[in-house]
């Protein structure tokens, strides 16, 4: 009998070695249990810490695995929590039942392909992305889109946190003026700047992508 495949989502954290590591420990363990709160419904097995540095976890679908990575990595920005995450998505087999409570003491091919695909990243050095699943040719888009939204995202300074976190809740640059106590005029510049239309229509791609058939 073919085993039945999921899709495993799994990260580890970037240089985990240079920081303090029970700061570290706090911040990811707060992150993870607030995604798996926000995204419950469509969680099959929840982001579990496995390593120290590292989590994985089953989804129940595509677009939410995209919706997972996109709102860990805004709430690493926004947070200013000052590391950053490496991402393997595969859709593969896995041979044991689903553990319901802890990503922990299931086996199968795809959770060992994921986890090879953050060895591949770790080569890599160039993107914190690496999208496997079902068609090659959406593989491609992803992977294509997320050089492009790597580039945007990690782009954005410390100092632009709090304007940046004010456009993502109200994208119009008069109410994020008005919020954030700012000339409009100032507002509309920064917006053009820090390119908020671009990346939110960047973000608006590649979650609709994953509807494609």
């Amino acid at each position: 009998m073919q085993a039945e495949k999921y899709y495993i989502l799994m990260a580890d954290i970037i240089g985990s070695s240079g920081f303090e590591g029970q700061q570290l420990m706090a911040e990811f363990k707060k992150m993870i249990a607030l995604h798996n709160k926000h995204f419950a419904d469509k969680i099959l097995s929840p982001l579990t810490i496995t390593l120290g540095d590292e989590f994985q976890g089953v989804i129940a679908d595509l677009p939410t695995c995209i919706q997972i990575i996109i709102a860990l990595d805004e709430y690493i920005y926004v947070r200013n929590i000052g590391f950053k995450l490496r991402y393997s998505l595969h859709y593969g087999p896995i041979d044991t039942p689903i553990n319901h409570k802890v990503a922990h003491g299931m086996v199968g091919a795809g959770l060992t392909q994921a986890r090879e695909n953050i060895t591949l990243l770790k080569k890599d050095r160039n993107s914190r992305f690496l999208i496997a699943i079902v068609s090659p040719t959406l593989n491609k888009v992803l992977n294509n889109l997320f050089i492009v939204y790597q580039t945007m995202i990690d782009s954005w300074k410390a100092d632009d946190i709090a304007l940046v976190d004010a456009f993502l809740k109200y994208v119009d640059y008069k109410e994020v003026a008005k919020r954030t106590k700012k000339d409009v005029s100032l507002a509309w510049r920064r917006k053009k700047s820090l390119q908020i239309h671009e990346y939110l229509s960047l973000k608006e791609a590649i979650l609709e992508s994953t509807l494609l058939k």
